[in-house]
């Protein structure tokens, strides 16, 4: 038997973070598919409960450098994203959004890409 629970997911800025989430979530054991939206900054989790909690998805998330939380009983994600987030606010213990390895556009500078050459430049003597 499997359950679903979506995780707001915040600090993604692109596709690549997008990807980086949704594969640490399917390589957690116990999950059985994840879906992660860029635009809505949500992760949509089935899962078995017998093998991983939701608290254990959530970790999985921040242990990439995302921010992750579970929505509170009784709220939705639309009330969640027009929340007011001030920029120190915490997003796994010992991190703050301005330490946070992936805000910005941190994940390309982590790409490597080779550099730009001219073609028929000659080699300086």
């Amino acid at each position: 038997m499997t359950e679903t629970v979506s995780i707001q997911v915040g600090g993604m800025t692109c596709a690549a973070c997008q990807v980086h989430v949704q594969k640490a979530l399917e390589q957690t054991p116990g999950v059985t598919r994840a879906g992660v939206s860029l635009m809505a900054g949500e992760a949509t989790v089935v899962f078995d409960p017998q093998q991983v909690a939701p608290a254990a998805l959530v970790e999985a998330i921040r242990e990439t450098g995302y921010e992750a939380d579970l929505p509170e009983p009784g709220s939705d994600a639309l009330a969640h994203q027009e929340a007011d987030v001030s920029p120190g606010q915490a997003m796994a213990p010992g991190r703050t959004r301005t330490d946070a390895p992936r805000n910005g556009f941190d994940c390309l500078r982590r790409r490597r890409i080779a550099p730009a050459t001219s073609v028929g430049a000659s080699a300086p003597a």
